[in-house]
This record gives C-alpha cells, structure tokens and sequence, in this order.
C-alpha cells in the first residue's frame, strides 16, 4: 500500500500516535506500553534497556538517584531483540499494521543506551577523531549501527554536531567530535554514513547548536545571546553540510535563541523550525529532544503541553520522554490542541507523510529483523574489529614527566577506581563494570591492588587510602567524566600532594579530570570496555600512544 493510501485511512487518534515517540524502559512490556501502543496508537518507541524505574530529569543528579532510578533485570543480546519483536507484532496487530520506529541514544563512551550482553561499544565522538581517521570512523559507527539494527533498533539520536567551544560544558564535553567546525562536519558526516548502511537512521543534534554553553538542559534553563552571524560561523556549519549530503533526520534543542526570531526554547520556536525547513532547505524528519527537559518543560507546567506546543510550532516527532506517569497525558494535549485548531490536520498529514516515507525507507513494513541473529551480528569479527581499533588508536599520552611508564610486572600498583550505577549500571555485567580497568590490568602483572570509590570525595575513602598509600610503588586513578561530575578528580589531587607516584587516566581532555597537578597523564576517551582495555596495554607498555588531539588548543 502506498504512503499516501495508508493515511487517507488513518483516523484522526492514529494521525496523532504517529508524531509521538514514548520511552520504553527495561525489558518488560508493561501496562502503559500496551496503552501507548494499542490506545494511543503511538508511532516509535525510544528505549533505555537498563532502567526498570524512571525518574524525572530533575532528580537524577540527587545524592540518592541510584536508589530511586533503580536497574532492569539482564537480557542479553537476542533476549532484549525478542522483546522488540513483540512490541513490533502489538504495533503490526493493529488497525493498518503500521510498524514502530525504535529509537535509542548509541553515542559513543557515557551516552551509550544498550550496553549489556557484550555490544561492542565505542569511544566518545571527540575520542574517534583522536583516531585521526575518518574512514575508520564510517567502519565505527556502522559497526554501531548493525549491533542497534540487529535488536531491532531502527533510528538512533546521532551524530551530535555540537561544537564544543566551552571546556566547562556540562552536557556536550565528549559527546562532540571537535571545537573545529570543520573537523565536526567531517567526522559527523563519517557516522551519519555509517550509521545509514547500517540501516539505521541517523539523526543530527542539537540543533542550533550546544557547544557554547554552561548549563546542562537537563536539569536548567539557557538562554543563548550568540548572533545568527555567529552560530552561521561556527554551529550551522555541520548542519549546511550533511543536510546536503542526504541527512534524513534532524533533533531540536530546548535553549532560547533570541537571534533566530523569538524568545520561546527551540523545541517550541514556529522561528526555529522555519528556519531548519527554509534556510537549511530540509525536507527530513525533525524530531525534539526529551520533553522531559527542565530547559522546556517548565515553560509549560505539564508534558503533555509542551510536546503539543512542539508539534503546532513545526516538530514532526515529539520525544515524550520523562516518566511513564507524564507520558501518558500526551496524546490527549496534542488531541486537544487539534480540537482548539491549534495544529490542523493537514500539517499532521504532512508529517506522517515524512514519517512513513522514513519506516519505508528501512523496510520497516516487511519482516526487518530476526532476533536470533543478534548474537552473531554482536560477535562478528567484522563488526567487533573497527571498535577494538578506534580505541586502541585514540588513546593519547599526554605527558610522563616523571617516567613511571610503561609499568613493571614487579611493580605493585594501586588501582582506584570510581562506581556509578547511573553509568555503570547500563552493563553491570561481566563485560562491562566498575573496575574495568584494573581488571585488564591484571592481565600483566599479579601485584595489582583494585580500590572502588564513590562518585564524589568521601573523606573515609581518602583517609583508608591514605593509610595503606606507602605500601605501593605507583597509584592509578581512573578519573571518568559523567555530567558535570569528575570521578576521583578531588582524590587524585589530594594523593599527587601528599608526594606518593600517581598516574591519572582520564576520560576526557578537559581540567575538570585531566587534572593540571598530574605528572603523568594519559587520556583514554572512554570508561567503556574497549577503551580501558586500550588503557592497559598503555600502561604496561604493549602498545603506543598514537591518538591525534582533535581540539583546537593543546591541553598544558
């Protein structure tokens, strides 16, 4: 059946389902995904396999999140594939059969969604252009890709083309491949390639761009004061680029931009969304970002408001993510907003159109997947290779000023490391865990001595290690970057003044881990497997530091 003949079928509350992508957490289809589905008609999904509990956006930097936002039971691979299956037969069993599209956060190091099972995860964006290889980069992300698509994933919330200018930004750091707009839109358009033969489909964010900023929109509010002279010479670079290289999707950021017409964040800006159809001559998928946001959804007192503002501004797809409980009023704002005349049925249409033109273009009306081939997409050698590369190649000595590599055997070493379920907790199996890196470097030597901390300096913490410091010849601190919060960074300061060897491995470039008192310093671009087995064979040696700095300024 042809796009067109499917939605001069479709009732009004199916038009309406379409332009909403709900989350779906865990590995249990539970009583609001059977509503979201069935009743609600809803067109996607995105999911975040590791949390059994959500919480919203503003409590999960408290003290207490672990608690609160707590983990799914495991499912490996081909477990969590035939739970999509399923949720893809509920969506097939309905009225005109339209399938979902399933969309997901695979970024790269901390913004990594499905990481149980053993998936072969990759650096953050920034660490493979340390790699100095965009060639390697398109295997990277397809490698990506074809580990998504073989659980059933179908569109992924990548590349970020954010370039990150600000060294103290919370919410980008990492998560950008460059301050170089140029280097930005080379390997952005390297994964967006990838990531489509893959058969995935790609989506460039955030738009206009979160590279000069200080505030996390997750938890806060921003407004950008930049000129549209200024984000055309810097943050709209990468966008002109890939649009014009057949990029299919597009997410919308929740900061204010006075410059582009009006005062209201991006994702309800009919300026923005305007701007993104007729300056950037755009004829793809525009999707927002989480609507659970503080940054939008305090502007509007109710999620379901703000997702229907979104959709009558220019949105196609509305990410209604923030908790099961707020989710569900969505369907009935954006109902409602229809009913006041607010959105009319014709802009729907035109929507849907570009929605169903995008299921189509990835087969999602046949049988796209078969969820018993997922253990052998993941342990292909062909897709498992490209990611052990980048992260080999990405790894950067920054400086050993006091000769304490490469490691010896004889040695014995302290390794500390940071916990963090929040992070952590998206493998929390044998693959992928707190103290990885110890772990692999146990492969060299029998006199490693393995030390798990807190997030944060807790001063019990210092002072046990403190005691017992004396007894080795070097400390190893793996200081991981998470959200604004700098794992062991306090810690490592503290030991580096007490006198005592101390190499710090970090996982970003920035001060706020590569801390200035360290002697020895090695950046690894990310606390995923890969990357800390990289780590390892650094530290003893059985390879070089071959990474390129992919910023602008040199790190002193």
């Amino acid at each position: 059946m042809k796009i067109k003949e499917i939605i001069e079928k479709m009732s009004l509350d199916q038009k309406i389902g379409q332009v909403i992508t709900y989350e779906f957490i865990g590995n249990r289809i539970r009583d609001d995904i059977y509503t979201k589905i069935e009743e609600f008609q809803c067109g996607g999904l995105r999911i975040t396999p590791h949390i059994d509990k959500a919480i919203p956006y503003d409590q999960r930097l408290a003290k207490n999140a672990s608690e609160l936002q707590t983990l799914a039971y495991h499912a490996d691979p081909e477990q969590y594939a035939e739970v999509i299956h399923q949720l893809q037969l509920l969506a097939k069993n309905r009225d005109l059969g339209i399938p979902l599209h399933i969309a997901i956060d695979q970024e790269g190091d901390f913004s990594c969604d499905y990481a149980r099972g053993g998936v072969s995860l990759a650096p953050s964006a920034m660490g493979v252009t340390a790699a100095g290889d965009p060639k390697l980069a398109y295997e990277v992300y397809k490698s990506v890709g074809l580990q998504l698509r073989s659980i059933g994933v179908t569109m992924v919330h990548s590349p970020v083309v954010d370039v990150n200018i600000n060294p103290l930004n919370p919410e980008i750091c990492t998560r950008a491949f460059s301050d170089d707009p140029e280097l930005v839109t080379q390997y952005a358009a390297a994964c967006m390639k990838g990531f489509m033969a893959a058969g995935v489909y790609p989506t460039a964010k955030h738009f206009p761009g979160r590279g000069d900023s200080d505030v996390d929109l997750h938890y806060d509010f921003d407004v950008d004061m930049r000129s549209l002279e200024e984000y055309e010479a810097l943050d709209l670079i990468p966008y002109r680029a890939l649009v014009s290289q057949g990029l299919p999707a597009i997410m919308i950021s929740h900061q204010v931009c006075p410059c582009f017409g009006d005062e209201d964040p991006a994702t309800v800006s009919r300026s923005i969304y305007n701007f993104v159809r007729e300056s950037l001559g755009f004829n793809g998928v525009i999707t927002t970002d989480a609507m659970g946001m503080r940054g939008v959804l305090e502007r509007f007192g109710s999620l379901g408001d703000a997702c229907a503002a979104s959709i009558a501004m220019g949105a196609d797809l509305v990410l209604a993510k923030c908790h099961p409980d707020l989710e569900l009023g969505v369907f009935e704002s954006i109902k409602r907003y229809v009913e006041e005349g607010k959105i009319t049925e014709a802009s729907l249409d035109e929507k849907i159109t570009r929605i169903l033109n995008m299921k189509k273009d990835q087969g999602l009306f046949d049988e796209y997947f078969d969820p018993a081939e997922a253990r052998d997409v993941i342990k292909d050698k062909a897709v498992v290779e490209p990611i052990k590369t980048v992260c080999s190649n990405s790894i950067m000595k920054i400086r050993d000023n006091e000769d304490l590599l490469p490691l010896k055997p004889e040695q014995k070493v302290l390794v500390i490391e940071p916990t963090y379920k929040e992070w952590q907790g998206k493998g929390w199996d044998c693959y992928y865990h707190p103290g990885m890196l110890s772990l692999n470097m146990e492969k060299y030597s029998r006199n490693i001595k393995y030390v798990e901390t807190s997030m944060d300096l807790n001063a019990d913490e210092l002072a046990d290690i403190v005691k017992v410091m004396d007894e080795y010849d070097v400390i190893v601190i793996n200081n991981f970057y998470w959200r604004s919060r700098a794992g062991n960074s306090e810690l490592s300061r503290q030991l580096i003044g007490k006198g005592v060897p101390v190499i710090v491995v970090a996982t970003a470039p920035y001060e706020t881990v590569c801390v200035p008192e360290a002697k020895t310093l090695i950046v690894t671009w990310g606390q995923v497997p890969e990357c800390q087995r990289a780590a390892a064979d650094l530290l003893f040696g059985k390879i070089e530091a071959r990474g390129v700095w992919p910023l602008t300024w040199q790190l002193k």
